[in-house]
């Protein structure tokens, strides 16, 4: 592949700059996820549910429809359908949130460890099904966990986006994980007070 790619040196640049912008893109959504994960969990959620339900409606319609342009209405349709229903049903949304930012972290922390291909595929397979604990304790125990949980999970995608940009090592980005990760927590934490919280969930 990087002899392929070595022949057409537009199509590298491209690839790395493409790179460049999302590891740029993990970063900031990192912070607001660290800082902010609370806060905007309906946002989140929202999200979540669009790029499930767009996804779901991109594989039917794709399925079912033979112009293009139904295939896009169908995808859009139902990722807005989805999206609604994960933004106003608050505890669907969060168990759709919980499963996402795991297989986030996942796919985070997997990514730049010096194994093979199968060991990676395997470790992100037992991060999906992590992921779906992580879902059922959200709505259990939905205000620390959620905290916690986006506290994480917004610290690795920070670490894993300066790791690439500044090509850090596997140790260090964990090290950075841990180090944001309890920063952003508490954070969270004292940012958002139990009062105002139990009134923004009511």
């Amino acid at each position: 592949m990087q002899e392929f790619l070595s022949q057409y040196p537009g199509i590298t640049e491209q690839l790395g700059l493409l790179k460049q912008v999302g590891l740029m893109f993990g970063l900031l959504f990192g912070a607001l996820n660290c800082f902010m994960g609370f806060r905007l969990l309906r946002v989140w959620t929202a999200l979540g549910g669009f790029v499930l339900g767009a996804g779901i409606g991109l594989f039917l319609g794709g399925r079912f429809l033979d112009a293009q342009w139904a295939v896009w209405l169908v995808t859009l349709a139902v990722g807005v359908v989805a999206a609604t229903l994960a933004y106003q049903i608050y505890l669907v949304g969060a168990f759709l949130l919980g499963w996402l930012l795991t297989v986030s972290v996942t796919i985070s922390l997997v990514r730049p460890m010096d194994i093979g291909d199968k060991e990676k595929l395997a470790l992100m397979a037992a991060g999906a099904l992590l992921g779906l604990v992580v879902g059922v304790l959200i709505v259990a125990f939905s205000r620390p966990i959620i905290i916690v949980s986006t506290g994480i999970s917004g610290a690795a995608s920070m670490a894993s986006g300066l790791g690439g940009i500044l090509g850090w090592s596997a140790v260090v980005i964990g090290g950075l994980t841990v180090l944001l990760a309890a920063a952003g927590i508490a954070v969270q934490f004292f940012s958002a007070p139990e009062k105002k919280r139990r009134r923004r969930d009511e």
